[in-house]
């Protein structure tokens, strides 16, 4: 009887031990989904008046980035106009080497790797891609090239992942990627947005040509009601700001205000909220350049005070 008691107590703890790890190993792989701040919520979040001073009058149809000493502003087809900085003089035209794809170009971000530029650019639709380039820049004869060199996409359920529109934000300095996506529903024959899901990654390396994310890779997740129609985003110092609104609006129910947005990343909570109202025209562009916040709309740049 004592020998057959053992028995039963160390199977027990076997059957104990093994349901403990499972537990542990799904909790490992579950995605921390959070639920991050409703309408309600928003209305308590520090919202000012952006202050700004302008700087020059480039042309900008979507997102722009600054980079060797040139403000760069792409349009929505993968075609790129660099100025000078600060002048609308001696502009450069070139295509990004993405262009056979006909990206949106909705985000850009810029890292830099010593000698090294790499740009990362939302194709916004179709396969929802993120394309990575090799940008450089012969001062000598004032002429700009890129290779891609990287396509990152997604594989993951629409139910976790939104259905809708998706661009990408890179944090190099954390070396992690964020997906930023719309959920989708239906309002009459027309499909609208209905919220907002962001995606946390860890940011794949630049060797692989080809990447494809899948659920097991996600990090974190938060979903967020529909804000405004956002433009380009970047992250600085831990907050992801982004640009949001239209010059006018024609959908109902729909708040087209042009805003921007900044996130905190470490709870993935909306913090401030900068109000750009008064300026009629279309945000595009934001960028971070020698401790200055740059932000550019369909036709001027501004330092962000």
């Amino acid at each position: 009887m004592r020998h057959n008691s053992t028995e039963k107590h160390l199977h027990n703890l076997r059957h104990s031990y093994r349901r403990k790890t499972l537990a542990f190993i799904f909790a490992f792989f579950t995605i921390v989904s959070i639920h991050a701040q409703d309408y309600k919520a928003f209305a308590n979040v520090p919202q000012v008046k952006a202050d700004i001073t302008h700087v020059f009058d480039p042309i900008c149809k979507q997102a722009s980035f600054i980079c060797e000493n040139h403000l760069v502003c792409l349009s929505n087809d993968g075609h790129a106009t660099a100025y000078p900085l600060f002048s609308t003089a001696d502009s450069v035209k070139f295509d990004l080497d993405c262009v056979k794809f006909a990206p949106h170009c909705n985000v850009a971000n810029l890292v830099r790797k010593g000698k090294k530029n790499y740009l990362y650019t939302s194709e916004w639709n179709n396969q929802r891609r993120f394309f990575v380039e090799d940008i450089s820049y012969d001062k000598k004869q004032n002429k700009w090239s890129s290779r891609l060199i990287q396509t990152i996409s997604m594989d993951i359920p629409d139910s976790i992942s939104g259905a809708g529109f998706t661009d990408w934000i890179v944090d190099a300095r954390h070396n992690k990627l964020y997906a930023h996506t719309y959920l989708e529903g239906v309002e009459g024959n027309d499909r609208i947005a209905t919220g907002v899901i962001l995606l946390e990654f860890n940011l794949p390396s630049r060797t692989k040509q080809q990447v494809t994310l899948r659920q097991a890779d996600i990090l974190r997740r938060a979903s967020y009601p529909m804000f405004y129609v956002t433009q380009d985003k970047e992250i600085h110092k831990g907050k992801m700001y982004i640009m949001a609104g239209l010059r006018t609006s024609k959908k109902k129910n729909w708040d087209f205000s042009r805003k921007m947005f900044v996130i905190n990343l470490s709870n993935l909570e909306v913090e401030k909220i900068y109000d750009f109202a008064f300026y009629f025209d279309e945000p595009e562009g934001i960028d971070f350049y020698k401790g200055k916040t740059y932000v550019t709309f369909r036709r001027g740049t501004y330092i962000l005070k």
